[in-house]
């Protein structure tokens, strides 16, 4: 077992302690470790940080991101033990999910608004029973 395999089960257990599930992290870290012991690294850098992160290609960028993250907490709590240790910057593998589109369009919204507004004042109609339905179905699909 070398240094830094002891260290992450280290690292696993005291965030553990802390409440954290790491259902994710502890494969993805246990197999950067093994990533640093073929590699004879005697400490973390960022270029092998990136290497790693990097390495499935056909992989989409935000499994680079999120393994980038893991290591990136590791090498926070290895820094206390190894001062040459690199930090990877957080935005060396930035990844932005796309705006997920609203399903209600404006001018639905903007009537239902105004309908509902009505139906304090009248009570309900049929056409804002329709409407209501239509926003419903829209939103569902």
């Amino acid at each position: 077992m070398t240094k830094f395999h002891k260290a992450a089960h280290d690292y696993l257990a005291l965030r553990r302690g802390l409440g954290f599930k790491l259902k994710e992290h502890e494969p993805r870290l246990l197999h950067f470790v093994s990533f640093l012991a073929r590699k004879r690294a005697k400490t973390i850098t960022t270029a092998l940080t990136l290497e790693w992160a990097t390495q499935p290609q056909q992989c989409h960028p935000s499994l680079w991101a999120a393994r980038l993250r893991v290591v990136r907490g590791f090498a926070q709590y290895w820094r206390a033990m190894d001062p040459m240790t690199e930090i990877p910057p957080a935005d060396l593998l930035p990844f932005h999910r796309a705006p997920v589109p609203d399903p209600i369009s404006t001018l639905q919204r903007k009537s239902a608004v105004y309908l509902m507004l009505r139906e304090r004042q009248c009570g309900p109609s049929p056409a804002s029973r329709r409407l209501h339905i239509t926003a419903f179905s829209d939103y569902c699909q």
